[in-house]
C-alpha cells in the first residue's frame, strides 16, 4: 500500500511537540513519555491467564525456522548506530497513535514492536498504556519518505493482551501482545522473527552476546526522533553488574526477568520502546528482549533495560499465541 504522510510542516511540528514530553524528569526513563498527547481512543486491554480457554489460533504458533527470523541483509559487527538497510529487519513494527486534535488525521508513530506471527505483535506494556494506540505499520524503512523502496502494510489492532502482573509505572513485567484485525501478508520484506523457545537459547543468560536493536527512536536523550530506521549492536551486561549501576536510583528494577545491554553512546532511546533485542544464530534471528526502560540514553554505567523474552514464554507469550 502507498505510504500516507503528514504534510512536512505538520509532521515536523508534531514531532517537535512530542520532544517536549520526551524530556521528562523521571529518574528511570521509559522510552516514551508523551501520553499527555493522546486521550481520545482506548483499545480493549485483556489480562490473559494461562488457564484462559479460547479457540486456538488457526496458524501454527509459535513459529520455527525456516518460517521466521530470516533477514535479507548479512550483518557484520556494527560499530555505533547506523541506518538500517531495506529488508534488514522485516519484522519491525511501528505503533501508531491517533492525535485527539486530528482524529481523522495521520497516526503518530511512537513505540516499536515485532511481528511474531501473522496476527500478533510483541511490544512493551507501557506502550499500550498510552491512549490513542490503534494501528501498526510493518515493513517500513523511512517513516518520512515514499521512495525508500519499502512496501509497508498498515493494519488496525483488534485488542491488546497485557501481562496480568504489569502495573503502570513500575516497569516490572513490561510486556504485551497486540492482536491484529487481520493476517499480515508475508513477503520478502515482511515476515516474523523467531522466539527462543528451544534449547540452548531458552536457558541462556546471553552474557557476552552482542545483540542488535533497531527502531525509529530518538538519536540521543531528549533529541529528535529518527524518520529512518536505525540499528545498533549492544553488549549484554551481567545482571550483577547492571544492578550495581541502578542500585542508587532503583533498587528493585534489575531482576532475573530483564536483560541489560548497552554501553557509552550505544543504547536504545526514547520512542524505541517495545522494539526487539535480537541475536543471530545460524542465519536465523531470535528475539531475546523487548526495549523497556533505562536511565537517559547511552550513559556509562546505565545500560538499557530489556524485558527478557525467555522469562515470559510459558506463562504469557505461548499461551497468548495459541489461544487468542
Amino acid at each position: 500500500m502507498a505510504k500516507k504522510r503528514l504534510i512536512p510542516e505538520k509532521r515536523v511540528l508534531r514531532r517537535k511537540l512530542v520532544q517536549v514530553y520526551l524530556r521528562f524528569s523521571g529518574v528511570v526513563r521509559t522510552m516514551t513519555g508523551f501520553n499527555i498527547l493522546f486521550a481520545c481512543l482506548a483499545l480493549i486491554v485483556l489480562h490473559p491467564s494461562v488457564q484462559a480457554g479460547r479457540t486456538k489460533a488457526t496458524s501454527d504458533v509459535p513459529l520455527r525456522p525456516p518460517h521466521c527470523g530470516f533477514s535479507n541483509v548479512t550483518h557484520t559487527r556494527v560499530v555505533g548506530g547506523r541506518p538500517a538497510k531495506l529488508g534488514a529487519w522485516p519484522w519491525i513494527a511501528a505503533l501508531g497513535y491517533i492525535d485527539c486534535d486530528e482524529p481523522d488525521g495521520e497516526p503518530f508513530w511512537g513505540c516499536g514492536g515485532s511481528l511474531i506471527s501473522a496476527r500478533h505483535v510483541l511490544t512493551a506494556a507501557h506502550c499500550v498504556e498510552i491512549f490513542g494506540l490503534y494501528v501498526v505499520r510493518i515493513g517500513d524503512l523511512d517513516l518520512g519518505r515514499d521512495d525508500d523502496g519499502a512496501h509497508p502494510v498498515q493494519i488496525e489492532i483488534e485488542y491488546v493482551l497485557e501481562h496480568p502482573n504489569y502495573t503502570n509505572g513500575t516497569h516490572h513485567d513490561d510486556i504485551a501482545i497486540l492482536k491484529l484485525k487481520k493476517d499480515v501478508p508475508f513477503s520478502e520484506y515482511i515476515r516474523p522473527i523467531c522466539l527462543p523457545i528451544d534449547q540452548p537459547l531458552r536457558n541462556n543468560n546471553f552474557e557476552g552476546f552482542h545483540p542488535f536493536v533497531a527502531g525509529w527512536g530518538a538519536v540521543g536523550y531528549g533529541g529528535n526522533l529518527s524518520d529512518a530506521l536505525l540499528e545498533v549492536q549492544v553488549p549484554v551486561i551481567s545482571n550483577t553488574e547492571c544492578k550495581k549501576g541502578y542500585w542508587p536510583i532503583d533498587k528493585q528494577r534489575i531482576t532475573t526477568k530483564v536483560i541489560c545491554a548497552g554501553e557509552k553512546g550505544k543504547d536504545a532511546c526514547q520512542a524505541d520502546s517495545g522494539g526487539p533485542l535480537m541475536i543471530p544464530q545460524q542465519f536465523t534471528y531470535y528475539q531475546i528482549g523487548v526495549v523497556s526502560s533505562g536511565h537517559e540514553c547511552g550513559v556509562p554505567g546505565y545500560p538499557g533495560i530489556y524485558t527478557r523474552v525467555t522469562s515470559y514464554l510459558d506463562d504469557f507469550i505461548i499461551p497468548v499465541l495459541q489461544n487468542y
